[in-house]
């Protein structure tokens, strides 16, 4: 009898304890049928008008970072037989690759198969993931506030520079920005879940896809574990672990099999400059002055760019970043009430990601790092703006400051973009017209004026020295060394001696630093045979050394 007076004890214990936490919840409106309708075809415009900004300011051309070619070469490897996932630029044998994870160039193969090298095509890939990117936010926020917040907040995400930006890249951005918020959206379905139901699962293969398109979302699935084992949910924490482990630990066992290390990002997080690695690696000292240098970074020069786009002139204006200044305060006031209120998965994502990026390397700096963490920040800065309102206000509508924020946001957004659409829409009329380098700077014009003359005019197996190795590969389908990053003359030349051509360029002052010097030290080992016009590339021959001398 005891014994199940304790039952009956304990199941209502549990009974106002589930009562309690649903009562603690943020409660969704009732918005009805008619709302429901409304919305579908809000969202149906919201990705609509992404999808026309998208355009507007889409980029036909390559990128002239790596990453970019980096990843079709990879994907073109993926094809070949034989090949398997390699990098084939230097010479030799091609080499099992172990820097980007496989997930994007997986998703590119089709493409590839289909079209070819078709840049355009590729880049559509990034609009249709960034397309389909707002479609799932708009879903994911709309479960979590009110109507008129919801529609503001997603007309400021639909609009938002930094992700239209991202999307007519070969890069992983969008693809990982997609992934990111279906875990989101699967996760917040699957905290109503009582026991493991299938958005624990659907989650749990999300958050492993992230880690498939950019190695970052190995943060991603440490935050699951985390979360699991803070809040002491052990059965849903074995099997998170177990079957994430088997789906993400092949990777880093086949790269710690290749390579010796499961990845190469340890190393850029302990050096102190990537770029002049005779500088040594960080001490913990060297690790804190590089949080702070790179949060005072995010916050007044990176920030203001997301609010504004990458390009515009306009992020570099002292009312922006003061703006931009505010939404951070707000923005971490509304990630520690929602900390104390409801920790979930994603605030300790968005922790770790905050931290990886601050301990990253300072001197690349940049706007995408943020740019998958836009989603939680219009959410914590909302957060904030409605705690504040609610603390420090009269107002009976407290949400009333943040619907206000989200307008400005997407006012800012909307406007920045459209300034810049004109002069994008006249660069995609010049290449069409057949100008390759249209919207290139003309330094950059230059490198590929002389990556032209490679192609033509030497053989098929001839090797390159050039700053940039993974686009200059592509561009010409030639071998390539890239010179060492030392400040020894001699070492440097040991290296580019063993080559067919030296490219000299303008785009990098890590030539000037590096390069000139060691080829100073014996000219006469290399004639110029190309030089672009103003501001000159210069290609240079490597001979053997004159008769008489070793």
């Amino acid at each position: 009898m005891k014994t199940n007076v304790k039952k009956k004890d304990k199941g209502g214990r549990q009974a106002r304890r589930r009562g309690r936490k649903r009562a603690s919840e943020p409660q969704k409106p009732d918005r009805g049928a008619s709302w429901d309708d409304r919305s579908r075809l809000l969202i149906g415009l919201f990705m609509l008008l992404n999808l026309v900004l998208c355009l507007l300011l889409f980029d036909p051309k390559l990128h002239t970072g790596g990453d970019s070619s980096s990843y079709v070469s990879l994907a073109e490897s993926l094809l070949r037989s034989g090949d398997g996932y390699a990098d084939s630029m230097a010479p030799g044998a091609p080499v099992p690759h172990t820097g980007y994870p496989p997930g994007y160039p997986v998703l590119m193969v089709p493409l590839l198969a289909i079209f070819g090298r078709n840049f355009v095509v590729l880049k559509l890939l990034s609009v249709a993931f960034t397309v389909s990117s707002v479609l799932v936010f708009c879903v994911l926020s709309k479960e979590r506030v009110s109507p008129l917040l919801w529609l503001s907040m997603c007309l400021a995400f639909a609009v938002s520079p930094v992700v239209v930006d991202y999307s007519h890249w070969i890069l992983s951005e969008a693809p990982f920005l997609f992934f990111t918020l279906l875990a989101l959206l699967f996760l917040q379905r699957e905290s109503a879940e009582e026991g493991i139901g299938k958005y624990f699962w659907l989650s749990l293969f999300a958050i492993v896809a992230t880690y498939y398109v950019r190695s970052i979302g190995i943060v991603f699935i440490g935050a699951g574990t985390l979360f699991y084992l803070i809040k002491r949910r052990w059965r849903k924490f074995l099997y998170y672990n177990v079957v994430g482990a088997a789906l993400s630990l092949p990777w880093l066992i086949r790269n710690q099999l290749l390579e010796g290390s499961a990845t190469p990002y340890i190393e850029a997080f302990l050096l102190r400059n990537m770029y002049e690695p005779e500088a040594g690696y960080n001490d913990l000292w060297s690790m804190i002055g590089r949080f702070f240098t790179n949060l005072s970074i995010y916050s007044a020069r990176e920030m203001p760019r997301i609010l504004a786009g990458s390009k515009s002139l306009w992020s570099t204006t002292v009312p922006m970043k003061g703006l931009s200044l505010v939404l951070c305060g707000f923005m971490v006031i509304g990630f520690l009430y929602v900390v104390r209120k409801r920790l979930g998965v994603a605030e300790i994502y968005f922790a770790l990601s905050c931290l990886a990026i601050l301990l990253f390397q300072d001197v690349v700096s940049d706007v995408r790092y943020l740019m998958p963490l836009v989603p939680l920040m219009l959410f914590y800065i909302s957060d904030g703006l409605t705690l504040v309102a609610e603390k420090a206000t009269s107002l009976k509508n407290h949400t009333a400051p943040a619907v206000a924020a989200m307008v400005l946001i997407a006012t800012i957004g909307a406007f920045s973009q459209l300034a810049r659409a004109p002069q994008n829409m006249e660069m995609i009329r010049r290449y069409r017209a057949g100008d390759r380098f249209a919207g290139y700077l003309p330094k950059w014009r230059s490198f590929f004026v002389a990556s032209d003359w490679v192609s033509a005019n030497t053989p098929e197996d001839a090797v390159v020295t050039v700053r940039k190795p993974r686009l200059f590969h592509l561009w010409t389908g030639r071998k390539i060394t890239q010179y060492p990053f030392s400040t020894d003359p001699d070492s440097v030349l040991d290296v580019i001696l063993d080559t067919d051509f030296v490219v000299v360029d303008q785009i990098s002052g890590t030539t000037g630093r590096y390069l000139v010097p060691a080829i100073e030290k014996a000219p006469e080992r290399f004639p110029t045979v190309f030089q672009s016009d103003e501001p000159p590339t210069w290609v240079l021959r490597v001979t053997d050394p004159p008769t008489g001398e070793d």
